[in-house]
């Protein structure tokens, strides 16, 4: 049996336009990180509302990620501790403002 992340790992280089979104009873920040890692969009436990998943959808298919703000703090916090120094898992002005006009929701490559 897989779990979630193995999963992404074998699913996403095969499918690489899709949008992952993964229902998990287990929100540790490693796992987390794996996820993003691996190609998720967005994470949400298995508990969670009605309407948060379709809120969750939603910004996955007009932003590319259900949290842009929470992705980004991620994928740094991912970064960071693969041990590279903290000045390279830091963006700059324009590798942020190159982030924030990809995932913006008038950007139609995720329309």
């Amino acid at each position: 049996m897989l779990d979630g992340i193995e999963v992404l790992k074998q699913v996403t280089p095969q499918y690489p336009d899709y949008k992952f979104l993964i229902l998990t009873q287990n929100l540790k920040e490693d796992v987390i990180n794996k996820a993003y890692h691996y190609g998720a969009r967005g994470l949400l436990h298995k508990t969670c509302t009605a309407q948060e998943l379709k809120t969750t959808i939603d910004n996955i298919t007009k932003l590319g990620y259900a949290n842009f703000t929470e992705t980004l703090r991620i994928i740094r916090s991912f970064t960071q501790s693969l041990n590279q120094s903290p000045s390279k898992a830091e963006l700059n002005n324009k590798e942020f403002r190159f982030l924030e006009l990809v995932c913006h929701y008038k950007e139609y490559t995720y329309s």
